[in-house]
C-alpha cells in the first residue's frame, strides 16, 4: 500500500484524483505490474473477477454437429468432446474456461500447451512471465521463431502443440508480431489512489477524527521535560481515547487541536470514482460490485443480463473460436465447439418473452422460429401452418375428400331406389 504521508498537502486535505494522477504519473509510471499482483487487495477489482468468475461457470461446453436441414446435434463421444470435458488432471471445464478468460482480460495473452493422449489431448495454460515467444527477426511473416517454457525450448515441428493467444496491442511495431496488452492496464493508477485515500481514512479513525494536536510553548523546554510533553500528549490521543480530558503541569502552555471538516473526512464520492470506473474498465454493472444508487431488484435482475450480453457471451464467442482453431485437425465435418445459455435463468426470460413474440407472427416456419431461438429444426418444422388450427396445409388437403362428389352419388342412389319403388306399387 503506498504511503500516504508523501501525498498529503500541507492543509491536510485529501486531493482530488485528478491531483493525485499527476504524482502518479511523476513517480509511478512503470508500477502496473505492481497492481497486476494486488488485484485481490482491491475490493472493487475483485469483486469484479468474481462476478465474471461465476457467471462463465454458468455457460455449459460442448462439441455439436450440423446435419441435415441444418439439425443440430451434441457429439457426446470424440476425441475433442472428451477433452473439453476433461482439459487436464488438475482443471475440469469451467476451470479451464475461467482461466482462458481472466488471463486473457488480466494479462492481454496466454499460451496453451496441448499434448495429445490417445483418447483425449491434455491442456495447459501457462501465464503471462512464465513464457517467452520470439518471432522471426529476418522474417516476421515466418511467424513464430521459437518458445521458451522454464528451461526448455521450442522450435520447428514441436512449436505445434502450442497456441499463443494475444489481444490486439496498438502498440505493436508491427501488427501482430508483439506481445498482448492488459485491459486492466489503466487500472494501475486508480488503484494507488484507492490504497492513498484508504490509508488517509485509516489514519483519521486512529487519530479519533482530530488533527495532530499542536502545544505551543512559550518558554523553552529541556529535552526531558519535552520528552515528557509528548508521551502525554500521545497516551490521550487516538480513537479509543476520544473524550479523555488532556491535562498538563505548567504554564506558558497552549493546546489547539482542529477538527476535519465534513468535505476533508468524507471520502465516498471518491470510493464511487474509483468503483464506476473499475466497473466500466471490466465491463461489469457497478451495480453488481457495491453501487447502491439505483440497487432495485429489477435494475439488479438487468444488469445481470447485461454482464452475460455485454461481456461473458462476446468472451466466451472469442474463447470457442480459438479453441475450434487450435483443434481443426481432430474436429469431424460440420462439428464445432460452442456453448449453451438455455440453463441461464436471467437470459430465459428473454427467450420467453421472444418465443411468446414469434409464436404471434404467421408467416414463419416452425423452423424459422426456432432458429431465431437457437434450436435445432425438426421433421417437417419448414411446413406454412395454418393459424387457426396450427395444422401443416399439406395435411389439410391430403385429409380432403370429395365431399360433394360423396354426396352426389348418395342422392342419386336414393332416388333411383325410390322409383324402383313407386314403379312396384
Amino acid at each position: 500500500m503506498f504511503g500516504f504521508n508523501f501525498f498529503r498537502k500541507s492543509k491536510q486535505q485529501i486531493i482530488s484524483i485528478n491531483e493525485f494522477g499527476r504524482i502518479f504519473d511523476t513517480f509511478y509510471k512503470n508500477d502496473s505490474e505492481k497492481f497486476l499482483n494486488e488485484l485481490y487487495d482491491n475490493p472493487f477489482t475483485s469483486s469484479a473477477i468474481v462476478r465474471i468468475n461465476e457467471a462463465i461457470n454458468n455457460l455449459v461446453w460442448s462439441t455439436y454437429k450440423k446435419g441435415h436441414k441444418d439439425n443440430i446435434t451434441e457429439v457426446k463421444d470424440s476425441f475433442v468432446n472428451r477433452t473439453i470435458r476433461s482439459p487436464s488432471n488438475i482443471l475440469n471445464t469451467d476451470q479451464f474456461i475461467n482461466y482462458f478468460a481472466l488471463y486473457y482480460i488480466i494479462y492481454g495473452e496466454l499460451l496453451i500447451m496441448r499434448n495429445d493422449l490417445y483418447t483425449k489431448s491434455e491442456l495447459v495454460i501457462l501465464k503471462r512471465g512464465t513464457y517467452t515467444v520470439e518471432y522471426d527477426d529476418t522474417n516476421v511473416l515466418n511467424g513464430i521463431k521459437r518458445i521458451r517454457v522454464g528451461m526448455n525450448e521450442y522450435t520447428g515441428e514441436t512449436l505445434k502443440q502450442f497456441t499463443y493467444i494475444k489481444s490486439i496491442n496498438i502498440y505493436d511495431n508491427i501488427a501482430g508480431a508483439g506481445t498482448g496488452i492488459s485491459k486492466v492496464k489503466s487500472l494501475s493508477m486508480l488503484h494507488a489512489y484507492y490504497c492513498y485515500i484508504t490509508a488517509w481514512n485509516v489514519g483519521i479513525l486512529k487519530n479519533g477524527g482530530k488533527r495532530e494536536i499542536i502545544a505551543l510553548v512559550k518558554t523553552f523546554l529541556n529535552p526531558g521535560k519535552r520528552k515528557e510533553l509528548e508521551d502525554n500528549i500521545k497516551s490521550k490521543s487516538g480513537a479509543k481515547n476520544t473524550g479523555v480530558p488532556l491535562i498538563i503541569d505548567g504554564t506558558d502552555i497552549d493546546i489547539k487541536t482542529g477538527d476535519f471538516s465534513p468535505k476533508e473526512f468524507d471520502f465516498l464520492n471518491a470510493l464511487d470514482e474509483i468503483r464506476n470506473i473499475t466497473a466500466s474498465v471490466l465491463n461489469v454493472p457497478s451495480i453488481l460490485i457495491g453501487d447502491r444508487t439505483n440497487s432495485k431488484f429489477s435494475n439488479y435482475k438487468e444488469a445481470k443480463k447485461d454482464l452475460y450480453t455485454e461481456n461473458i457471451i462476446p468472451i466466451a464467442e472469442q474463447i470457442a473460436e480459438y479453441l475450434n482453431g487450435m483443434f481443426k485437425d481432430k474436429l469431424g465435418v460440420n462439428e464445432r465447439i460452442d456453448f449453451d445459455t438455455s440453463k441461464i435463468e436471467v437470459l430465459k426470460e428473454d427467450r420467453n418473452t421472444k418465443m411468446e413474440r414469434l409464436n404471434n407472427i404467421t408467416y414463419l416456419t416452425i423452423n424459422e422460429k426456432r432458429a431465431e431461438l437457437e434450436y435445432p429444426p425438426i421433421e417437417n418444422g419448414d411446413d406454412i401452418l395454418i393459424s387457426t388450427s396450427m395444422t401443416p396445409l399439406k395435411e389439410i388437403y391430403e385429409d380432403v375428400k370429395p365431399v360433394e362428389e360423396e354426396n352426389d352419388a348418395e342422392e342419386t342412389e336414393s332416388s333411383e331406389e325410390e322409383n324402383k319403388e313407386n314403379q312396384t306399387d
